[in-house]
Parts: structure tokens; C-alpha cells; sequence
């Protein structure tokens, strides 16, 4: 028995110091990848972390890349998680 997880949406700004060329790479070779959020408490302290595992990328958008706009630009990424653990 395996659990099976609805795909997740998340979404992202692209700043203009390119930090997501981790995301660019993971496209090129279609690789499976893991990633963590952390739920954090108004002090910044962690009180809960989810672990994704052998996710895979669905689908992505990038909004209108507008040059007369001073918006930043945001990507909108639906995920296939492979697995999840959840740490309290």
C-alpha cells in the first residue's frame, strides 16, 4: 500500500539575481528532487516541518514578463510528491 498525495501549488518569485537556477537544472533533466517547508512560530522558532520526497514538476507558469512594470515576476509550480513526512 502505497499513499498517494494530491499535487501541490506553490508559488515563487523570480528576483532578478536568478537564484533559481536549481529550478531551471530540475527542468533540463526532468529530475526527481526533495524539498522542506517549515511551519515557524511568530518568534522564527520551527514548530513543524514537512519533507517532501521523489517529487516531480507538473506544471509551471511564469506571470507576464512586463519590462515597464517594476512587479515582481512570480512562477507557479504545481508538484507530484512522491512521498511526505511530517516532523513536529
Amino acid at each position: 500500500y502505497k499513499k498517494t498525495y494530491p499535487p501541490l501549488s506553490l508559488e515563487i518569485n523570480d528576483t532578478v539575481q536568478n537564484k533559481n537556477k536549481n529550478l531551471l537544472k530540475i527542468l533540463e533533466n526532468q529530475e526527481k528532487f526533495t524539498f522542506y517547508i517549515e511551519e515557524l512560530d511568530p518568534t522564527g522558532i520551527v514548530i513543524e516541518k514537512f519533507d517532501f520526497y521523489d517529487c516531480s514538476i507538473d506544471y509551471l507558469s511564469f506571470s507576464d514578463l512586463n519590462y515597464k512594470s517594476n512587479e515582481i515576476n512570480n512562477i507557479t509550480l504545481s508538484i507530484n510528491i512522491g512521498n511526505l513526512e511530517i516532523n513536529k
